[in-house]
């Protein structure tokens, strides 16, 4: 163990401290801090590097500090400064775009037809989606005031409407949507042939039911709604039975959704008589209302039902649709139906599918 000098003078005095000490006090040295620039040079050479870097430790061990240069800290102020600085120039152009209704189309002039279709056409092939949309509002006029010519070059424009349609940009979207309604409005005989040609990406029918499908914006999700509706009303039965069908078991469930509600509106339409029923094939057609009433999607369920009972009835009532199910004087409805669901469906599918119905 080691004593101090106190303890030592303790003990040599018999334990006191009160009694006086012979041993005189040696005088205590005064430290005094030596200038940085006597430690860099007598300490660490490691320290003094660190010190030229601009980084010094603590004497005590602590965080390291930082020595920088007053001209490094005014050129980082001066960084800061070109960060927050405005553009320069003028303000950004505000561009409106404009959705005109069909009474709002100017007239075309018969000796200027030919050089606005092709303005119309270099417009819709332009790069600037602002000219796009004064395209589609050409293409619009031409359809309304001028459907004969509308037709001998709707197939060569629709392309640029479909890629329109696919636009990320909501008003180049909603233009080309507004534009494919009054082409199924004015014109529905040309485009019940190209409603649904090509690929996904090239078929309009498809982009439509994408766009009615999609968490897109509200007014562009209305007009695609309000096209396929225009559609279904405008064309014929039958174009639109033998475009949709495909779709009804599309993977997205509103697109499944949207599909039955459009089958509902063009089956209790008054323009679908049991004769097109027959040529698009009730049996083709009984199988999607099969799988239609247990989709996951209740509009879907709710269209299926609806179309499901339309059939039902046209099949007791409709002679055509009779003699397709085995109706005759020795059979009655109930029995008939019975028996041509079954030869569809199976009959334990025929059975839980004609359950809900009184069957």
């Amino acid at each position: 163990m080691v004593l101090t000098r106190s303890q030592r003078v303790r003990l040599n005095n018999g334990g006191s401290e009160h009694q006086p000490c012979d041993i005189p006090e040696e005088p205590c040295a005064v430290l005094t801090p030596k200038p940085l620039n006597q430690r860099l040079e007598s300490g660490n050479p490691d320290m003094k590097g660190s010190a030229r870097r601009g980084v010094l430790s603590h004497p005590l061990g602590g965080e390291k500090l930082s020595c920088r240069e007053p001209s490094t800290i005014e050129e980082e102020q001066e960084n800061h400064n070109c960060m927050h600085k405005l553009p320069d120039g003028g303000e950004p152009k505000v561009v409106e775009v404009t959705y005109p209704s069909v009474s709002e189309l100017a007239p075309i002039a018969e000796g200027a037809l030919d050089e606005f279709v092709l303005d119309v056409e270099a417009q819709l092939k332009s790069t600037e989606w602002v000219r796009v949309c004064s395209g589609m509002n050409g293409l619009r006029s031409l359809a309304v005031h001028q459907p004969v010519r509308c037709d001998s070059v709707v197939s060569s424009l629709l392309p640029f409407v479909v890629k329109a349609i696919r636009s990320p940009r909501s008003a180049l979207s909603k233009s080309a949507i507004i534009t494919s309604r009054d082409l199924f409005r004015y014109i529905p005989i040309s485009m019940a042939d190209l409603i649904d040609g090509g690929s996904t990406s090239t078929s309009l029918l498809s982009q439509l039911l994408l766009k009615a499908a999609s968490n897109d914006k509200r007014f562009v999700v209305e007009e695609a709604v309000a096209s396929l509706e225009e559609m279904a009303q405008s064309l014929s039965s039958l174009s639109v039975m033998n475009a949709l069908l495909p779709y009804a078991e599309h993977k997205n469930p509103k697109v499944r959704g949207r599909i039955m509600s459009l089958l509902l509106m063009v089956i209790g339409g008054s323009q679908c008589t049991a004769a097109t029923i027959l040529e698009v094939g009730l049996d083709r057609i009984i199988v999607y209302l099969a799988k239609g009433l247990n989709d996951n999607t209740a509009e879907a369920r709710e269209s299926s039902r609806k179309i499901t009972e339309k059939i039902l009835s046209m099949m007791r009532e409709e002679q055509a649709l009779g003699v397709i199910v085995g109706k005759d004087e020795e059979t009655d409805d109930t029995s008939s139906i019975m028996g041509y669901f079954s030869k569809v469906l199976g009959t334990s599918k025929a059975t839980i599918f004609l359950k809900s119905f009184d069957y």
